[in-house]
């Protein structure tokens, strides 16, 4: 029995959070990185942290290069740590469960020692905003690819090789490449090769793709988006509380079957427009339909509009921190 299960040996792909999302395998230096906060350096000078995106690499945050100056009671409320005394055996480690994630810029990288600092004071709201997105979408895509080289049995870095590696190198999204891909906006396949580079695929290339759509429309499916939007809506002329009713309710008149509109009243004259679906844009452009239509509705009645805020993502799936299982040794699921 010992000796027909060696002879049918399976290969074991790498964990989720040993594979790297991108071709190279170090960051570049003043690259934006994504780094889950893991254990306090022993003299207390900073924390040790994993680049999510770099095959689990490990980093060095500073508290010097942190957003402020950190106390022990600041590191404590800051990163979730365990004050001095409380902790278990010598490395001072994370609360369970309140690991954090942080968008760092890459100080320096030195490939020979493995040493790789950041500096979480030099990245500005924007650049962190903009990397939450994009780290999302990655995430999605290489937990896909994860997913289907774990089934075939093929390693991870041959599929990445063959799909989401010659993407990024040609500074094409991934994820909004395969979204257009399943809806049959392109046929993404046309311009990626399974036979090169690394291992040949070609013999199981169908399959291989065949689940890639699967599972990229089965996240699509599950993955629903909150947007709200809001806007000043009053009339002191003769209409009145008519004149906004109506208003309202030209504005509900843009909703779609797939895109369902709700109008609540925030606080006089401040209405909050939501709405829940798949797709963002299609979101955010039938919440522009009924701004539109409201305001129009009410001018014409000697009214008065104001947008508040544009159509803005207020709850739904966040792709940056709601998945806590990428990061965990529980991937294997």
């Amino acid at each position: 029995a010992d000796g027909s299960s060696s002879d049918k040996k399976k290969h074991v792909p790498l964990g989720l959070r040993e594979s790297r999302f991108y071709e190279d395998e170090y960051p570049g230096k003043n690259d934006i990185v994504v780094a889950r906060l893991d254990r306090v350096q022993e003299l207390q000078i900073g924390v040790f942290a994993t680049l999510l995106e770099y095959g689990g690499k490990e980093a060095f945050l500073p508290f010097s290069e942190a957003s402020m100056r950190l106390s022990a009671t600041a590191q404590k409320k800051v990163f979730g740590l365990r004050p001095p005394g409380q902790q278990d055996g010598e490395k001072k480690q994370l609360r369970e469960g309140r690991k954090r994630k942080m968008v760092c810029l890459v100080c320096s990288v030195d490939k020979k020692s493995d040493c790789i600092d950041l500096s979480k004071r030099a990245v500005d709201l924007e650049t962190m905003h903009a990397k939450e997105e994009a780290f999302g979408r990655a995430k999605v895509v290489h937990r896909v690819i994860w997913r289907v080289a774990t089934k075939h049995e093929v390693k991870v870095e041959e599929l990445c090789k063959k799909v989401s590696w010659p993407l990024f190198k040609n500074k094409i999204d991934p994820y909004c490449a395969l979204k257009r891909h399943v809806k049959g906006e392109l046929d993404l396949w046309q311009e990626l090769d399974f036979s090169k580079p690394g291992e040949d695929l070609t013999g199981i290339a169908g399959a291989l793709k065949q689940d890639i759509e699967v599972c990229f429309r089965r996240h699509l499916g599950q993955q629903r988006v909150s947007l709200r939007a809001k806007a000043e809506v009053s009339c002191a002329g003769f209409e009145g509380i008519d004149a906004v009713r109506e208003a309202l309710s030209k504005g509900l008149e843009a909703s779609r079957p797939e895109c369902e509109l709700k109008i609540n009243l925030v606080a006089h004259p401040i209405f909050a427009i939501s709405c829940t679906c798949l797709d963002k844009d299609l979101g955010v452009t039938t919440i522009d339909a009924a701004l539109d239509r409201i305001e129009r509705s009410i001018k014409a009645n000697g009214g008065v509009y104001r947008l508040r805020s544009h159509p803005e993502q207020a709850g739904g799936q966040d792709l940056f921190c709601s998945d806590a299982s990428d990061d965990d040794a529980s991937d294997d699921d």
